[in-house]
């Protein structure tokens, strides 16, 4: 991990026709069990929601996909603002 960092959320992307109607993410619960770090003004949270997790808040069977999806929160404290390049990111 880098030492600092800046937000980044990642929405699933569906294909086809599907519905999608997510819940509130506070409701969920899932932050509780999410690992956090703190470097400097910089804080990042992260957790892989379960398949109830998931399908509580994007209202979809993503786990029938093969997918898992990550929950990332940062929180820059910091007087400057950072990028975190797509390339550091695996795409798989």
């Amino acid at each position: 991990m880098t030492r600092k960092a800046t937000a980044l959320f990642v929405f699933v992307l569906l294909d086809g026709c599907v519905n999608f109607n997510p819940g509130p993410l506070k409701a969920v619960g899932f932050e509780h069990r999410a690992q956090s770090k703190k470097e400097g003004g910089v804080e990042i949270s992260v957790v892989a929601l379960t398949e109830s997790e998931t399908r509580d808040a994007t209202d979809v069977d993503l786990a029938r996909e093969g997918i898992q999806p990550v929950w990332v929160k940062v929180q820059n404290r910091e007087s400057t603002g950072f990028v975190l390049p797509p390339i550091v990111i695996d795409p798989e």
